[in-house]
């Protein structure tokens, strides 16, 4: 599994089961919930949001841009996290 894949916060097992990951029916666990990637890529597109000097609102598709832009910075951190 590529880093970018990896669950942002994953979870032990605790010894009564399992926390938020579930298990396979080889019993391995799962990880569930939000990837490296869309946690990295979602406080990208917070930020851009929160950055009104750098907000792209106004232009056409601009919801798209900010998608692409916020996911070209999380992938920009991955690569840099991977060296």
């Amino acid at each position: 599994m590529k880093n970018a894949d990896m669950p942002a916060m994953p979870q032990s097992a605790t010894s009564n089961g399992y926390a938020c990951n579930y298990g396979s029916a080889t019993g391995l666990q799962i990880p569930t919930g939000l990837t490296k990637r869309e946690m990295f890529a979602m406080h990208a597109m917070q930020g851009i949001l929160a950055n009104l000097a750098s907000n792209c609102i106004g232009y056409t598709d601009w919801e798209k841009l900010l998608a692409e832009n916020s996911v070209k910075a999380a992938d920009s951190l991955l690569l840099e996290l991977d060296e």
